[in-house]
């Protein structure tokens, strides 16, 4: 689509259309490469928790210069391993998100909020642009979130873009069981 549109519009930045043009690239690379690894026979990606790609993430953004808050209102270690790796592994495609398209001069955010039955985490970040709701990164998180029976809602409002998975869970005297 870049290319066409610099092709086409006399006017266009053909400049920034390469650039855009080799960032898909890289990614569309990245994503073959993950999605072989993952159609290996016998061969899975190892566990992560939750918790760990919080304080990766955080450690992430703070040296890419971003500002991170995490806010959160439940026990998030004593989430089944199951919820836990699902979770982790949209956290982390979250922040790969940020770093790829937010304002780094803005603050970010992650909430983490429990119910009896429902955990809710989001993420928020500054940015002039949507991500696209097609890429195989959003495709992926929204699929994890599914199929551990949760959902995942994007929105772009006022410029912040935010992304929130929503799973159930069973929660007795501020622990998860």
């Amino acid at each position: 689509m870049a290319a066409e549109a610099a092709r086409i519009d006399p006017g266009a930045d053909r400049d920034a259309a390469l650039v855009e043009i080799a960032a898909r690239s890289r990614r569309s690379s990245a994503y073959v490469t993950k999605l072989v690894r993952l159609l290996r026979v016998g061969r899975t990606s190892p566990p992560v928790t939750f918790s760990a790609e919080l304080q990766r993430g955080h450690a992430s953004l703070s040296q890419a210069g971003f500002s991170l808050e995490i806010y959160t209102d439940c026990d998030i270690e004593t989430l089944s391993p199951v919820i836990s790796n699902a979770l982790g592994r949209i956290t982390h495609e979250a922040f790969n998100n940020i770093l790829q398209h937010a304002d780094p001069s803005q603050p970010c955010e992650v909430s983490v909020r429990a119910s009896e039955s429902r955990l809710a985490v989001s993420a928020t970040n500054a940015t002039n642009t949507a991500y696209l709701g097609d890429d195989l990164g959003i495709i992926g998180m929204r699929e994890r979130a599914e199929g551990i029976n949760g959902t995942l809602k994007t929105r772009l409002s006022d410029g912040y873009w935010s992304v929130t998975v929503s799973v159930p869970v069973s929660m007795t005297d501020g622990q998860f069981s």
